[in-house]
Parts: structure tokens; C-alpha cells; sequence
């Protein structure tokens, strides 16, 4: 298996003002379509308002259990 770049991946569009995710964009097949269309969200953002980061599938799911338990 690879590092992880053939799992499916997300944009993750993040607002400044404290909303996090502001909206997910996806899936992507690979790290590679995703960072590559991520250029293009960021191109349509206001860059001082939002931010943009790729997310594997594996680490949004960590994330998304790690919520529920804390809960």
C-alpha cells in the first residue's frame, strides 16, 4: 500500500471567523485531484476570510470519532 494518496480525499473550505468546516468539497480519488482542484477553490475565496486544506478520508473519519467520544 502507498502513504495514503490513493485513498479518497476532501476539501475542506475553513472560515477565519471560527466555523470549521465552512464546507466540504469531494471526494477526490486521489491527493493529486484534490490538491490540484483546491488551487482552484482557492482561487474564487476571499484568501482573508477562508482557508482551504485536503483531508484524507481516514483522517476525517479519526476526527469525526475522536468528536464522538469526547461528547
Amino acid at each position: 500500500m502507498t502513504d495514503g494518496n490513493d485513498d479518497a480525499h476532501w476539501i475542506e473550505v475553513v472560515d477565519g471567523e471560527g466555523v470549521y468546516p465552512a464546507k466540504r468539497l469531494g471526494p477526490y480519488a486521489t491527493a493529486r485531484l484534490a490538491n490540484r482542484a483546491s488551487r482552484g477553490v482557492m482561487r474564487l475565496l476571499n484568501v482573508s476570510r477562508y482557508s482551504v486544506a485536503v483531508m484524507r478520508q481516514r483522517e476525517l473519519e479519526e476526527r469525526e470519532q475522536g468528536a464522538e467520544i469526547s461528547s
